[in-house]
């Protein structure tokens, strides 16, 4: 229904994020200010510590953008984020580095 109706619009959301323009709700300027603003929240109140945070694609996809320092046209680059995909960033001062990103080496073996 979505695409229907806005043709264009869809289009860019999958495949020109950088052009997206949401009536209502977010665009990916606005996701991604809102992700780095709390994951360097939450980098800071945990400090020298291990974090586990657990969400869903969008937001998963915004955090690669930040630590990879990406550009949004480049949003939807690199491995999809299936559920329960796994992603490890290891961060030291000011270094942030992806070591682990999309993963589902843990899915069971198809038969």
């Amino acid at each position: 229904d979505i695409e229907a109706y806005d043709e264009d619009n869809y289009y860019n959301f999958w495949h020109k994020p950088h052009l997206y323009q949401p009536e209502k709700g977010e665009s990916y300027e606005n996701l991604l200010s809102r992700v780095k603003n709390e994951v360097e929240k939450i980098i800071g109140e945990n400090e020298n510590k291990t974090i586990l945070i657990v969400t869903h694609a969008g937001v998963l996809k915004s955090l690669m953008v930040y630590f990879k320092n990406m550009a949004i046209k480049d949003f939807w680059t690199g491995p999809f984020m299936k559920s329960a995909c796994l992603n490890i960033i290891e961060i030291s001062g000011d270094d942030k580095k992806v070591a682990l990103e999309g993963d589902i080496s843990h899915y069971p073996k198809e038969r």
